[in-house]
């Protein structure tokens, strides 16, 4: 789950996304447009940073 970071660290708010048959050690590198309902604390402005603090994997098969 992505996180918007703020200068010191601070997480504004999240958001989810997907990305679809991303392997095993590889990276991938998408762009995010953060809607206002999304920052719990702060505003659009303040983000610095996008994390991803969560990852949950489904097998395909």
């Amino acid at each position: 789950m992505p996180e918007f970071i703020d200068k010191d660290g601070n997480v504004l708010g999240t958001t989810g996304t997907t990305a679809d048959t991303l392997g095993l050690s590889t990276t991938n590198t998408e762009s995010t447009a953060p809607l206002e309902a999304e920052i719990a604390n702060g505003k659009i402005a303040d983000i610095k940073a996008v994390g991803v603090s969560q990852v949950d994997r489904t097998d395909p098969a």
